[in-house]
């Protein structure tokens, strides 16, 4: 259970801080690798790249736990992680 407990509501435009998962390397060349905490059961995530605008720059396998990003351009992005209506987000710089 979360610290905020099991009766929380989350409007699914809003993103939530609770750290569930790191990304690395980060700032990164292009591969982006994904550690989802132990304590934290996700059923079918979905993952997608976002950019500082809010766009969705690339959506990906959400089995894979590793993710190629060589094709997008420098700059800074977000990594979504969206599970059972809450999103959760990771600020990435690729190089």
């Amino acid at each position: 259970a979360n610290m905020f407990g099991d009766c929380e509501m989350v409007n699914t435009n809003e993103f939530e801080n609770e750290p569930i998962f790191s990304v690395y390397p980060n700032p990164t060349e292009g591969i982006l690798n994904i550690q989802l905490f132990d304590n934290q059961i996700i059923n079918n995530p979905n993952f997608y790249l976002m950019d500082v605008l809010g766009r969705t720059i690339k959506v990906f396998n959400s089995q894979e736990s590793t993710f190629n990003i060589f094709d997008v351009e420098s700059g800074v992005y977000f990594l979504v992680l969206e599970n059972e209506g809450k999103r959760f987000w990771r600020k990435i710089v690729k190089e």
